[in-house]
C-alpha cells in the first residue's frame, strides 16, 4: 500500500520535519485503526488477531525512531525501539559517566552534587539547596559516595551498581515515569558493557573511565553498543532499516525511505574511483570535483536503493510506504524507482540493487524523473498499481484525527486476580562467603575483598593529626577498611616490574588522593611497595621467586568467582579438615577452631573475590594482601608468628575456599591441567611486615603454603554437595 502526500501550504512545502511528522502520525493512526479492529475481530492473521508484536515500522535514524516512539505513546499504542542509536549517545550513558565520576572521586563535592541531580538520585534544585543551609546532609552523601567507592574498589563495579540501585530505588523511581523502561533498559545496558570491558581489560576505576570516555568521541559499530528493545512484551517494533536485514514481520511500515540523494560537490568528497579499481578516494578540490560529486551520488543513490529494497522486502502479508511531492524526493531511492523513465533493467525486468556502483545507464548522469508534480505521480502510480493488478493500494494519506488505540494493555486487563501464594520459600537459601562463614564468634576488624562492614574506622581519620615525623614509617599507617581499600587499589594498578620512581609515585599518590589520605605518606608507601615487591616467595622447587619478576600479563586481578554451595554447616566442615590435615602444620588444631563457628545450614551460592592469581614459570598463584596491624615487634610478621594470625583470623579457611575456586577455574580452563604441575602456592602479604624487609633476602610478612590436593578436592566436594567424604 503507498500513501501519497497532497502538497502542503505554500509556506510549509520545504519543510521536511512537517512532513516526517504527518507521515509519523499517518502510521501511528493506521497501527492504532488495525489495532481496534482486531480487537473487534475484524483484523486477523491466520485466523487469530492481529496483535501490535505482529507490526514493525523501519526507520533510518534514531532521530525518527524517536518519533515515531512519541507518537504511538500518545496514541497509547506500546511501542519498543531496537537499533535506532548507540547506547552512548543516550542521556543514560552521559548520566552513568556523571554518576561514575562522583565516586571514583567521592571527596569532591561538586561531582557528587552533579551525581545526585542524575535519575539514578533524582535530588531536585531545592534538595541541593537545602545542603547550603545542613552541611551534615552534603556529609551524609559524601560517605556514601565513599562506601560505593570502596565497593567499587574492593569488589568490581556491578557489586556497586547493585547495592546503588538496591539503595536509591532506582528501578522503582525509573519504572514511574512515562519512558522509564526506556531509560532503566538503556542505564542496565551501560553497566553492563562497561563491567564487561573492566574485566576483559582488567581496567581499574581510572582506565574503566578513560575508557567510557572515549565510547563518546570514536565512532561506534559494535552491535553489542546498539541500543537494545526495552520490553519482549507485545508492542510495536521500532527498527533501522540496517538492523531489520534478515528479519520478518507481518506488517511492516516504511514512512522515510524518500531521502534525497543528492551530492554536493563540496570537499572534502569521499567516493570509489572507478579508473583506480573502485579504490576509495578523497578529493580536496581537483579540476574533476563535478565529476567526482556525480560518482558519489551515484554511489549514494545504489546504497539507498539497496536499503529501500531491504525495507520493503520485510513484510510477510501487507508493507505501507510513504510517498509524495516532498521536498528533493525526486532526487531518492523512490524517486527514481516509480517516476524515473527509461531504467535499466536485468532479465528479470527488476532493478539491480547490487552492493557499490549500479549501472543506472550510459554516461555519468543519473535519469531523475524532473521534478514531481502531483499529476505526475499520480499517473504513474496508477499505471502501477493497474499492473500489479490488485497487489498494490495507492491511497491518500490518512486524516489525522482518527481514534486513538481502545484496545487494554496487560496492566489494564480487568480480569487479572491475583494468585494466593501456598509454597514454601527456603529462608536458608542465600549466597554465602567467607564473610558470612565467620560472622559467628569472631568478625575480623581487618578489611578483605568479602567484608560487609563498610563503617570507618575511627584510625582513618587519625592521619589528619599526625606531626610531620609520624609519616616516615609504614608502620604508623592507619589501619582499618579504608586503608585497606587504598591498598589495595594501589597495587591493583601497579606495574610490578616498573623500574621508574617517578611511575610508582605518581600510582601511590593517586591511591593515596583517591581515598583522601594525606600525600606525606607517599615516600613510607613507596618504601612499603618496593619492599613487598623484592620480598622472597620459596616457589615448589626450592627456588626464590620474587613479585617484582611478575609483570602485568601474568596477573589477573580481584577475580570473581560464584559457585553453588551445597548444605554445609561448621561441624562438616571442621571434619572436612581433619580428616585431611594429619600431616600439615598449618593445619594442626584447626579443624577445632572451625568448629567454633557454629553455623548451621548454610546453602545456596558461594562467592568471592580473590585479590591476586598470577603465574610465573608455567605455575599460578593466588595471593591476598593484608594491612593487618600485627604489633611493631618484627617478630610478630615472621612467617611462624604469622601462621598463627592466620588460623586464628580464620584466613586458613579463606585461602582454601579460593583454591577450591582456582583449582575449578584451572581445570575446566587450562589444556593438560595437574595441581602438581601448575600449582605454585598460597601467598599472603603482610604489608606491615613486608615493609620492614630492608634486606631482600629477609622474608617478614610473607606467609605461604601449598595444599594438599586431597584437602582440596575433599573441600571442593563437601562445598558443592554438602556430603563428607567416607
Amino acid at each position: 500500500q503507498i500513501w501519497t502526500c497532497d502538497p502542503l501550504e505554500a509556506d510549509k512545502v520545504d519543510n521536511m520535519d512537517v512532513s516526517r511528522q504527518r507521515l509519523t502520525q499517518a502510521v501511528s493512526n493506521e497501527i492504532a485503526r488495525l489495532l481496534n479492529l482486531s480487537t473487534q475481530g475484524e483484523a486477523t492473521i491466520k485466523g487469530r488477531p492481529l496483535e501490535a508484536g505482529d507490526v514493525a515500522v523501519l526507520v533510518r535514524t534514531h532521530k525518527e525512531g524517536a518519533l515515531v516512539e512519541k507518537t504511538l505513546k500518545v496514541q497509547g499504542v506500546p511501542s519498543v525501539q531496537s537499533g535506532t542509536g548507540s547506547l552512548f549517545d543516550t542521556r543514560e550513558a552521559q548520566e552513568v559517566m556523571r554518576v561514575l565520576r562522583a565516586i571514583a572521586d567521592p571527596v569532591n563535592e561538586s561531582l557528587v552534587k552533579a551525581a545526585l541531580t542524575s535519575d539514578l538520585f533524582g535530588l531536585s534544585g531545592n534538595d541541593l539547596g537545602d545542603m547550603i543551609f545542613d552541611e551534615k546532609l552534603l556529609e551524609v552523601w559524601l560517605e556514601k559516595f565513599l562506601e560505593y567507592n570502596r565497593i567499587w574498589q574492593s569488589r568490581n563495579l556491578i557489586v556497586m551498581t547493585g547495592k546503588l540501585f538496591a539503595e536509591q530505588a532506582v528501578r522503582q523511581r525509573l519504572l514511574g515515569l512515562p519512558d522509564g523502561q526506556r531509560r532503566l533498559t538503556n542505564l542496565l545496558h551501560c553497566f553492563e558493557v562497561l563491567h564487561k570491558s573492566a574485566q576483559e581489560q582488567h581496567l581499574g576505576i581510572d582506565g574503566l573511565l578513560k575508557w567510557f570516555a572515549r565510547q563518546f568521541e570514536e565512532e561506534r559499530g559494535q552491535e553489542e553498543y546498539q541500543i537494545r528493545l526495552e520490553s519482549d512484551d507485545n508492542a510495536v517494533k521500532i527498527v533501522t532499516i540496517h538492523k531489520s536485514k534478515g528479519l520478518e514481520y507481518p506488517i511492516v511500515f516504511c514512512p522515510f525511505c524518500w531521502n534525497s540523494a543528492k551530492v554536493t560537490a563540496k570537499t572534502p568528497l569521499f567516493f570509489h574511483n572507478p579508473d583506480e579499481n573502485n579504490r576509495k578516494t578523497m578529493d580536496l578540490g581537483t579540476e574533476d570535483l563535478q565529476l567526482h560529486a556525480t560518482i558519489a551520488e551515484r554511489e549514494q543513490l545504489a546504497e539507498q536503493m539497496r536499503l529501500l529494497y531491504v525495507a520493503m522486502t520485510r513484510a510477510k502479508y501487507r508493507c505501507y510506504v510513504g510517498w509524495g511531492q516532498l521536498k528533493s524526493a525526486e532526487k531518492s531511492s523512490l524517486g527514481y524507482l516509480l517516476h524515473a523513465q527509461q531504467q535499466p533493467t536485468d532479465d528479470s525486468g527488476l532493478i539491480g540493487f547490487g552492493a557499490g556502483l549500479v549501472d543506472f545507464g550510459a554516461g555519468l548522469a543519473i535519469n531523475y524523473p524532473a521534478t514531481l508534480e502531483s499529476e505526475s505521480i499520480k499517473s504513474d502510480l496508477d499505471r502501477l498499481a493497474e499492473q500489479a493488478e490488485g497487489g498494490i493500494l495507492i491511497e491518500p494519506l490518512p486524516e489525522e484525527n482518527q481514534a486513538a488505540y481502545t484496545g487494554k494493555t496487560l496492566l489494564q486487563q480487568d480480569n487479572l486476580i491475583a494468585h494466593d501464594f501456598e509454597g514454601r520459600i527456603d529462608r536458608s537459601w542465600c549466597v554465602s562467603s567467607f564473610s558470612n562463614l565467620t560472622a559467628g564468634p569472631y568478625h575480623p576488624h581487618e578489611f578483605h575483598a568479602q567484608e560487609k562492614n563498610w563503617t570507618r574506622d575511627e584510625s582513618d581519620l587519625a592521619a589528619s593529626i599526625k606531626s610531620k615525623d609520624s609519616f616516615a614509617s609504614f608502620m604508623d599507617f592507619p589501619k582499618g577498611a579504608t586503608a585497606g581499600s587504598c591498598l589495595h587499589m594501589l597495587f591493583e594498578n601497579l606495574d610490578f616490574c616498573a623500574t621508574d620512581p617517578d611511575e610508582m609515585e605518581q600510582v601511590t599518590r593517586s591511591a593515596l588522593k583517591a581515598f583522601d589520605f594525606d600525600l606525606r605518606w607517599t615516600p613510607a608507601v613507596m618504601t612499603m611497595v618496593e619492599r613487598t615487591l623484592a620480598s622472597p616467595i620459596i616457589t615448589p622447587e626450592g627456588t626464590v621467586l620474587r613479585l617484582n619478576q611478575v609483570s602485568r600479563q601474568n596477573q589477573l586481578a580481584e577475580m570473581e568467582f560464584l559457585f553453588p554451595l551445597g548444605t554445609i554447616e561448621s561441624a562438616g566442615l571442621a571434619r572436612t579438615f581433619a580428616r585431611n590435615s594429619a600431616e600439615s602444620d598449618q593445619l594442626e588444631g584447626f579443624s577445632e577452631h572451625l568448629s567454633e563457628l557454629g553455623f548451621t545450614r548454610h546453602h545456596g551460592m558461594l562467592l568471592g573475590f580473590i585479590d591476586l592469581i598470577f603465574r610465573h614459570e608455567g605455575r599460578y598463584y593466588l595471593l591476598d594482601w593484608k594491612s593487618n596491624f600485627l604489633g611493631t615487634n618484627p617478630e610478630a610478621y615472621r612467617p611462624e608468628a604469622l601462621g598463627a594470625a592466620m588460623k586464628s583470623s580464620y584466613y586458613t579457611l579463606q585461602y582454601h575456599l579460593y583454591l577450591v575456586a582456582l583449582h575449578r577455574y584451572l581445570s575446566t580452563t587450562l589444556p593438560g591441567y595437574s595441581y602438581a604441575t601448575h600449582f605454585g602456592g598460597v601467598v599472603y602479604a603482610y604489608l606491615r611486615g613486608t615493609a620492614l624487609n630492608e634486606s631482600p633476602d629477609v622474608s617478614l610478612g610473607i606467609f605461604s603454603d601449598y595444599p594438599d590436593l586431597a584437602l582440596v578436592e575433599a573441600l571442593a566436594n563437601y562445598l558443592t554437595t554438602g556430603k563428607e567424604a567416607a
